[in-house]
């Protein structure tokens, strides 16, 4: 923030603003408002291309609208949040928005959408070495296989999961 001018520092505290009315309007329960606040404190952070308070506003955006069945709105919101995350080099980031939205993906019925996404979440915990999300990422393969009733395949996947659990003493 240093180094801007004032211009950028008022639109900066009005992002801001924004995102905390929105908070406060999902804390008493009225969403719409909620989206409009976040709506707005997103528009803020764009202009001044912040990319940190544009990955929050995507991520809250995503989550209100998971939680209200807009399965499609949360999509577009992870997969803007995952760009975001990329650009950064983010990996846990990138997993954990892979991993929602291949579950997003399953659950709107885009199964080869949903494996591409819990694929690479794999590759991304397997790169930051991180055994518990590799084995969730392996069950969540296993369920998808198994509800393509490719059985051979979701079993050896399953396998996979429980080979690291044991690893880790679960």
């Amino acid at each position: 923030l240093v180094g801007w001018p004032l211009w950028k520092h008022v639109r900066f505290n009005q992002a801001v603003e924004y995102e905390q009315a929105g908070k406060t309007a999902y804390a008493r329960g009225d969403w719409q408002a909620a989206e409009r606040q976040h709506l707005a404190s997103l528009e803020i952070y764009r202009a001044l291309n912040d990319q940190t308070g544009m990955v929050k506003q995507y991520d809250f955006l995503g989550s209100l609208y998971v939680s209200h069945h807009n399965l499609p709105g949360a999509i577009e919101m992870f997969l803007q949040s995952l760009e975001i995350y990329k650009a950064l080099g983010d990996q846990k980031e990138m997993a954990k928005q892979y991993a929602n939205l291949g579950s997003l993906y399953a659950l709107s019925q885009q199964f080869y959408y949903a494996e591409a996404m819990f694929v690479n979440s794999l590759n991304a915990n397997f790169t930051l070495g991180n055994l518990e999300g590799m084995a969730k990422q392996y069950e969540n393969i296993g369920s998808l296989y198994y509800t393509f009733k490719a059985l051979p395949k979701s079993i050896e996947m399953f396998l996979k999961s429980l080979e690291i659990r044991q690893q880790l003493g679960q």
